[in-house]
């Protein structure tokens, strides 16, 4: 049928992502095979946040974030307050291309730096 359905695994936590019709029918193959208990929509995976949108034609987007892993990196490193970086590059630093054949111009470098 051309659609996408998608499996997030971590351990014994499964996450099914996709048309509904596609996603129940994932749900309904897993229960065939396993014992398996349904949370529906999810807010929260494995310490994620998850924001699911679907628009009026169905389709839709996810968006996963770790709002309390980013916490405790920023309490463990001390960067409560301050301003986020865009790269963790040092302002002025010449940036080298991978292989180390040559700088990156001011053109190249000013889009590497854009994020």
């Amino acid at each position: 049928n051309g659609r996408l359905a998608l499996m997030v695994s971590w351990v014994d936590d499964i996450m099914a992502l996709g048309h509904p019709e596609d996603v129940k029918q994932i749900e309904e193959d897993l229960n065939n095979a396993f014992a398996c208990k349904s949370e529906g929509y999810l807010k929260e995976y494995v310490g994620s946040k998850i924001d699911f949108k679907r628009d009026e034609t169905g389709l839709g987007t996810i968006k996963i974030t770790q709002p309390v892993l980013v916490q405790k990196l920023s309490e463990s490193f001390d960067v409560n307050g301050g301003r986020n970086p865009k790269t963790p590059a040092i302002a002025g630093q010449t940036l080298v291309r991978g292989d180390g054949s040559d700088t990156l111009g001011p053109k190249q470098t000013t889009k590497f730096r854009s994020g």
